[in-house]
């Protein structure tokens, strides 16, 4: 029985086999962006327990970096202390306007803006905690695999087929792996809550060969 793909390189065969065996009118740059474009999608749709990351922020200016893996907030930040304090999410804008730079104090409002998280009032030594959503390492000649290619390799494959068979122009079988991918999206978005909730049994990874029988 064939291995399922968990690194870059066996992927890209993988994908190839299943696009046909022509594929001589496909470059490897061409098949890598139909990876990276399917790689977007999951940064978008895939959110699972895997993805999150604890926040842990001593905030002692007006703004601080955020981590350089944040894709997102899970649970708002909070203001960690006696009595956690849960920050309201402003828009720069609004905070600027309601908390000015002479304002100091217990952090009780945040924004996001760039790679920055901005606080008012500005805080002298806060910390401040929360979940985050991490981003996805994206594959390449650096990065051989990720934990969503080694728990959903079905997955990476069903994306990769979609954007080939778009790049190839091949609509119909296009939109039949567009609509494996995300099935298989919403079992592992689904999975992933059960884990969070510990509401029952987990159900088993799916891999490659339980699609087997989809023609390409």
């Amino acid at each position: 029985m064939a291995e399922d793909p968990i690194t870059w390189t066996a992927l890209k065969t993988s994908a190839r086999a299943w696009l046909d065996t022509d594929t001589t009118g496909m470059s490897d740059d061409q098949l890598e962006e139909c990876i990276a474009l399917a790689e977007r999608h999951f940064q978008r749709s895939v959110f699972t327990p895997d993805r999150e990351s604890a926040l842990s922020i001593t905030a002692d200016a007006a703004f601080e970096t955020l981590p350089t893996d944040f894709w997102g907030f899970k649970s708002g930040p909070y203001v960690d202390g006696s009595a956690d304090v849960l920050l309201e999410r402003l828009t720069p804008e609004e905070l600027r306007s309601r908390y000015p730079t002479t304002a100091s104090g217990v952090p009780a409002a945040y924004a996001i803006e760039g790679t920055n998280i901005l606080f008012g009032p500005i805080p002298s030594s806060s910390s401040i905690k929360g979940t985050y959503y991490t981003t996805i390492s994206p594959l390449n000649a650096g990065t051989a695999t990720n934990w969503l290619l080694t728990a959903h390799p079905d997955l990476y494959l069903a994306g990769a087929l979609h954007y080939g068979f778009t790049f190839r122009m091949d609509e119909q079988r296009a939109d039949r792996w567009l609509q494996i991918m995300q099935a298989h999206i919403e079992t592992i978005n689904r999975v992933g809550r059960q884990r969070s909730a510990n509401s029952g049994p987990l159900a088993a990874s799916s891999r490659v060969r339980q699609v087997r029988n989809v023609q390409a």
